[in-house]
């Protein structure tokens, strides 16, 4: 089997790609499906449940569009959905809630 592979590397390339070309929508499904249980422990239902919590629109800001899932770096667990901007300002606060009171206070000009 390993010598018809490598005598054959070119058609099996060709044929994969084909493959793959038909099935698209079916292998993003099935990524999308694996990336979220891997790295979350999250169905695609679950996800499609917390879509449906926050109405399509990241729950910090509102905006609508691209969610990403949200969750505590030390315990893994799911937060929520945000957008993108608001989700990487959680990182980079490090997910402490006293550096957010701080830079809401400081945005009131409280500070």
């Amino acid at each position: 089997m390993r010598d018809w592979r490598a005598a054959n590397f070119d058609r099996q390339k060709a044929v994969g790609a084909a493959w793959y070309s038909k099935n698209r929508d079916k292998m993003r499904k099935y990524q999308r499906s694996y990336y979220l249980m891997k790295r979350y422990n999250l169905s695609l239902g679950g996800y499609a449940k917390l879509m449906e919590k926050c109405g399509g629109a990241c729950t910090i800001c509102g905006v609508a569009g691209d969610l990403v899932v949200d969750h505590d770096h030390m315990t893994l667990t799911v937060r929520g959905l945000l957008c993108d901007d608001c989700n990487v300002a959680i990182g980079l606060i490090r997910d402490d809630p006293f550096v957010a009171q701080r830079i809401a206070e400081y945005l009131h000009g409280e500070l």
